[in-house]
């Protein structure tokens, strides 16, 4: 996952001190899936709308507070982590 490309389609950067992350709402984590919203459960979208997703510049990691959100990520072969 590049940077670059998560800011190109809707991630917002946001920094402090040592901390360089993009936020990802909703529309972009459907983007990165690949899902089309009428595809997800109630619980899904749910999930999606509360999460604090983002991506941990400094560690190349994804990471989502919110387990159902890790685990469609994580499905589809894309490591998120807590």
């Amino acid at each position: 996952m590049e940077a670059e490309k998560l800011i190109e389609i809707g991630g917002k950067l946001w920094k402090k001190g040592s901390m360089n992350r993009i936020y990802l709402d909703r529309g972009v984590c459907l983007n990165i899936m690949e899902i089309k919203e009428d595809k997800l459960t109630d619980m899904e979208n749910k999930s999606l709308k509360k999460a604090k997703t983002f991506f941990d510049i400094n560690s190349s990691e994804l990471h989502s507070d919110v387990g159902t959100v890790r685990a469609m990520f994580n499905a589809r072969g894309i490591k998120c982590v807590k």
